[in-house]
């Protein structure tokens, strides 16, 4: 069994002191509840996560999901971990009591999915799904559906998916051709067949609960006309055609799907009728998050490998690797992306917080602005940057690091696929342009950037923080004029967003984690003046990890900053 590494103090740290989840119990939602509470679960899903969780990871890898008797084979052990992390409410933990679930914050929620994404990425993936369809049930379910499925779906009795694509139709969802017939006792039958469905069939639970997107009978075409529909799978037309063959994630398996070939499949209508997309993007929105905190989990269990590896791995004599400036150079690479990237990935969870539940109107709908502009970039730059750091952990093991006798190369492999699904990462940077910079005139990124402005104002009060601050604010600045020349030549030429949109995510996204880990040495600095008796090394870590991103990575935003801003259209030039 490969041991399962992760640095619960830095994600203590992140949560509980950085940025305070403690704030939350403020709100009704969450009156009551203690930080000691907090603390115990994500002590406990640790465990869980090294204990249990691991121990089927590489099993999962080497002998993967397979098709028996027309149904999917987990591998050994798997339905047992996920009855395990079920008994401990971890899957719905943010649900409502009311439903089955904890009613714990979305931001302590998302720990616990860093804890099981890195401890086994394959089963994470019905923990992922299961969870987001839980919480779509529970805010667009009807009595019924949320009677007949909720406590189950907490429980792990059920698993879920969410289908859409078809293999005619990936990222162009308008193109659906599944359809549902209404029938007079108010359920659809659907038709139709659906491709790459995560957990689309499985052993580990009694049933899966199949979110599909469908065109209704007599509805218009294009992604207005799609409705969402509930669709159990046992026993109900739901047939297994194949799964796909991946070069990871080998125990999470990815299905074709065909839905009422015998003309037999019936599903529920959820949420209004034509309005299936802005209920499916309440999931999608939730799962890009999810996905970006994949590059923090594998990235960040690579990195701890890569480490523990360099203190001990000797060469030219007694020398230790670690001791080696390079070695050393990509080691804090490594640490900077983890652990600014984590910082984001939780903060972006605890803005689901109080966009959900904080009583004033105005904070409720500011920290939706946030989501909206965070989401495409941790979606994006988290899986890119966190698959980044297995390259470079792979790099530290050298040609150890190319074999399966250590386990980065199934880290890669595994989370290749996160800047893939949910959208692939050229369509977030797409998104971030088109939909959340241009379509509403800047607005959204103008007050995010307000946002970090104000909070490099305030660590600049520190003077560990202080030089650094000034050159990240410096380099939003030059940002900030790159997507004013953007905005004005997208205006008359479309062109210019799609050449412009991967380095500008890029350059916003490298920003991003600077300001985070800016502001995190302040607070270093802070403890360590005010006395921090045994945690002296832990926070100047983070003072220094803060200096080397602003010196040596942060530099790379302005190479996208000038692509951003460059005249050059070669790449549309008649010449492939």
């Amino acid at each position: 069994m490969v041991e399962y590494k992760v640095d619960v103090d830095d994600i203590e740290l992140t949560l509980f002191e950085l940025l305070d989840v403690g704030q939350l119990q403020a709100l009704p939602r969450f009156a009551g509840q203690t930080v000691e509470e907090y603390r115990a679960v994500v002590r406990e899903a640790a465990a869980l996560a090294r204990r249990d969780l691991a121990a089927i990871n590489e099993r999962g890898d080497r002998v993967g999901a397979h098709v028996q008797d027309g149904r999917v084979k987990m591998p050994e052990g798997f339905r047992e971990a996920w009855r395990k992390l079920n008994e401990m409410g971890l899957t719905a933990m943010d649900l409502s009591p009311d439903h089955g679930g904890l009613g714990l914050p979305s931001a302590l929620a998302a720990v616990v999915g860093e804890l099981v994404m890195g401890a086994c990425p394959s089963l994470s993936a019905f923990h992922l799904l299961t969870h987001e369809v839980a919480r779509v049930l529970e805010v667009f379910g009807s009595e019924a559906q949320r009677r007949d499925h909720l406590a189950r779906l907490a429980s792990g009795a059920e698993t879920g998916t969410m289908c859409l694509t078809e293999p005619h139709a990936g990222s162009a969802v308008g193109d659906i051709r599944t359809s549902a017939s209404p029938q007079p006792d108010g359920t659809y039958l659907l038709r139709g067949t659906k491709i790459f469905i995560s957990g689309g069939d499985s052993d580990v639970a009694d049933d899966i609960l199949h979110l599909v997107l469908a065109r209704a009978e007599g509805d218009g075409p294009g992604t207005a006309g799609l409705s969402l529909f509930a669709v159990p799978a046992r026993d109900n037309d739901v047939r297994l055609v194949s799964i796909e063959r991946k070069m990871g994630i080998h125990a999470s398996p990815t299905c074709q799907l065909a839905f009422g070939e015998q003309g037999k499949c019936r599903g529920t209508l959820l949420g209004p009728r034509s309005q299936g997309m802005r209920c499916m993007f309440h999931m999608m929105n939730a799962a890009r998050l999810a996905v970006g905190q994949q590059g923090v989990a594998i990235g960040g269990a690579a990195y701890e490998h890569a480490l523990a590896y360099a203190k001990e791995r000797t060469q030219g004599g007694s020398t230790r690797i670690i001791e080696y400036p390079d070695v050393r150079r990509t080691l804090m690479t490594m640490k900077a992306y983890v652990e600014g990237l984590r910082a984001l990935v939780l903060e972006a969870a605890l803005f689901v917080d109080l966009t959900e539940h904080h009583p004033d109107a105005a904070v409720r709908e500011a920290h939706e602005a946030y989501l909206g502009l965070m989401t495409p970039v941790l979606k994006a730059y988290g899986s890119d940057m966190g698959f980044k750091v297995t390259e470079l952990a792979m790099q530290v093991f050298g040609g150890a690091g190319y074999t399966q006798d250590v386990p980065v190369e199934q880290y890669m492999r595994d989370l290749k696929a996160a800047s893939l699904y949910e959208g692939t990462n050229g369509i977030q940077a797409m998104d971030l342009v088109g939909r959340k910079f241009l379509r509403n005139r800047g607005e959204h990124l103008n007050r995010y950037r307000a946002k970090l402005a104000a909070s490099l104002e305030q660590a600049a009060r520190e003077p560990e923080a202080a030089p650094l601050a000034g050159k990240v604010h410096d380099v939003l600045q030059r940002f900030a004029g790159a997507a004013r020349t953007l905005a004005e030549r997208a205006g008359g030429d479309g062109a210019w967003a799609g050449l412009a949109a991967t380095p500008f995510l890029r350059a916003l996204g490298e920003i991003m984690v600077a300001e985070v880990l800016v502001r995190r040495a302040a607070f270093a600095g802070r403890r360590l003046r005010a006395g921090a008796a045994g945690r002296e090394k832990l926070l100047q870590g983070k003072i220094e990890v803060a200096r080397f991103h602003v010196s040596q990575l942060l530099p790379g935003a302005d190479a996208d900053i000038a692509r951003v801003a460059s005249e050059d259209r070669s790449a549309l030039a008649d010449v492939l």
